[in-house]
């Protein structure tokens, strides 16, 4: 029962990462913004298939990572909303930051739905 808990908290703190970028990301250019909107829909369909696909029947020490990891990136995009943006605005550093944190985010829920797939096998 932990495990679906923990499971299903990882794949909506990563559905929450990927979409944070649709809020905070604003380039001036149109290109640039259309590539956020795909990541974002990229991420929800990766974030959809791995809650179709991951599960497991026992709590394992590798579930550890990724929730911790997530946490963290949630917790940098709060700080970056409510301190930077709300104080200086856009600037093109924070949405490229923004950006990479919602990559590494889905290449570790990648690697925790991968993981915990053939620990089920």
């Amino acid at each position: 029962m932990l495990i679906t808990v923990v499971d299903i908290a990882i794949s909506f703190i990563t559905l929450t990462i990927v979409l944070a970028p649709g809020f905070t990301v604003k380039f001036s250019s149109k290109k640039l913004n259309n590539a956020v909107g795909m990541l974002c829909v990229i991420g929800i369909v990766i974030v959809g298939v791995g809650i179709y696909i991951s599960g497991s029947l026992t709590f394992s020490p590798y579930v550890y990572i990724p929730a911790i990891v997530q946490l963290m990136i949630l917790g940098i995009f709060s700080f970056i909303y409510f301190v930077y943006i709300k104080r200086r605005g856009f600037t093109m550093f924070l949405n490229l930051m923004s950006v990479c944190l919602v990559c590494i985010a889905l290449v570790v829920y990648v690697l925790y739905v991968i993981g915990s797939f053939v620990h089920y096998s």
